[in-house]
């Protein structure tokens, strides 16, 4: 941390420093901080924070991915860095979860602090806008994860190629995995169907899926208890369509997980090629 606080003095002045407001952003310039952190308090707002890089990151779905290579790219400041507020514990007394990123020779480094007051950044946050170094301010509280983060970014790119190469399955469609199996396509498509008409959404049904025509799923169930791992086999002569390949997914799964939290479809994750080099996937389910 001393590290960082030596290195910002050099970032330079007229440098544009964004202010962030969930995944919203815009110039700073003299955004009230009390105001900000009363909306925290009354949790109109998840979080805020400052970011000396373009926060497109916030956008983004791998935004962890996003915001290391914007910091490791960017050439105009000597330690760039994002620095978010968020509220940690919602009883009173309440208090706030900090979170500071940003890149030291050449590496992504991550610092937390946990029960944090208004006070402990307040000046913090000050010494961020103006680019000074920081000495008398108590850095006890912060933990150093970037061992971990570094981990954590490494496991999201192995699999971001991984998508690149085999994405995601059955993403863009709605269903619920509740009742018993299916008889025929005709139904199970109507079924399907009014479904989506609840959430004022369509979907085509033959629309083909870049999917082998042999697969293997794995999901999550509950059984007396107790977390278990199901798997099913699923193979097709013909390319799958999204009606043929959520139908036997249905019937192959419905029955087991219908009654637990999360039953609902979130598309199909690919994990790799078995030794048979079959496909296997992981269904997400939501709740």
């Amino acid at each position: 941390m001393n590290n960082f606080w030596n290195r910002i003095k050099k970032n330079k002045r007229r440098d544009k420093i964004y202010f962030t407001v969930d995944k919203k952003s815009e110039i700073f310039s003299s955004q009230d901080i009390q105001e900000y952190i009363e909306k925290l308090k009354e949790e109109k707002i998840d979080s805020f924070g400052l970011s000396s890089v373009p926060p497109n990151f916030l956008q983004s779905k791998e935004s962890d991915l996003s915001l290391s290579r914007i910091l490791l790219t960017h050439k105009e400041q000597n330690t760039p860095f994002y620095f978010r507020v968020s509220l940690y514990q919602v009883v009173e007394p309440k208090n706030f979860r900090l979170l500071l990123i940003f890149i030291s020779n050449k590496e992504v480094k991550r610092y937390v602090c946990t029960e944090a007051t208004a006070e402990n950044f307040e000046l913090f946050w000050m010494h961020l806008i103006n680019g000074s170094e920081l000495l008398e301010y108590n850095f006890s509280k912060w933990f150093d994860e970037s061992e971990w983060y570094e981990e954590y970014l490494q496991i999201r790119r192995q699999q971001e190629e991984k998508e690149l190469q085999y994405p995601p399955l059955l993403t863009d469609l709605f269903w619920n995995f509740q009742g018993n199996k299916f008889q025929d396509k005709r139904t199970f498509v109507e079924a399907v169907d009014n479904y989506h008409k609840e959430f004022n959404k369509k979907w085509n049904s033959n629309e083909n899926v870049e999917a082998p025509s042999e697969l293997i799923i794995f999901y999550p169930y509950k059984k007396d208890g107790r977390e278990k791992t199901g798997r099913m086999t699923l193979k097709n002569l013909q390319p799958w369509t999204k009606a043929d390949l959520l139908l036997a997914i249905h019937n192959k799964c419905a029955t087991k997980i219908q009654y637990q939290d999360n039953h609902f479809m979130e598309g199909l994750t690919y994990h790799n090629h078995n030794k048979a080099n079959v496909a296997t996937y992981f269904l997400n389910l939501g709740s």
